[in-house]
C-alpha cells in the first residue's frame, strides 16, 4: 500500500477519501473553486446542498440534516476560511464540533490543497 496525492492504491484499484466542505453559504463562489481544486486532485468531495437561504425553515433544516449526513460519509471534513481570516460563523462552528464528535478528520481546505492529509 503507498499513498499518493488523497488516495491508496491497493490491488484491486484506488481507495478515493472523501472530503465534505463546511463553511458560510454566502461564499458560494469559494465552495465551487475548492470544490473543483479538490476533485482534480482526486477527492471525492460533499458540498453544500443549496446556497439560497430565503427557503423555509423547514427546508433549510431538512438540508442541514443532509448535510451533517454527508460529514457522517466523509472522511475527512475540510473548513473553507473566510475572507480577511473573519471569525468562521455560528453554523460552520456547529458543523465543526459535529464532525469532532463523530471522530471525523478537521483541517481548513488550504491545508488539504498544499498537500498535508
Amino acid at each position: 500500500i503507498w499513498v499518493c496525492c488523497c488516495y491508496v492504491e491497493k490491488e484491486k484499484g484506488l481507495i478515493m477519501l472523501k472530503v465534505c466542505l463546511v463553511g458560510s453559504t454566502s461564499q458560494e463562489a469559494d465552495w465551487r473553486e475548492y470544490t473543483s481544486l479538490l476533485t482534480q486532485k482526486g477527492y471525492i468531495v460533499f458540498e453544500a446542498g443549496s446556497y439560497d437561504k430565503n427557503v423555509s425553515k423547514e427546508i433549510w433544516d431538512i438540508v442541514g440534516e443532509v448535510h451533517w449526513g454527508k460529514i457522517d460519509l466523509s472522511d475527512i471534513v475540510a473548513v473553507i476560511p473566510k475572507p480577511d481570516e473573519a471569525p468562521l460563523g455560528y453554523d460552520t462552528n456547529k458543523d465543526i464540533n459535529y464532525a469532532l464528535s463523530k471522530g471525523k478528520v478537521v483541517k481548513f481546505v488550504t491545508t488539504l490543497l498544499n498537500g498535508s492529509k
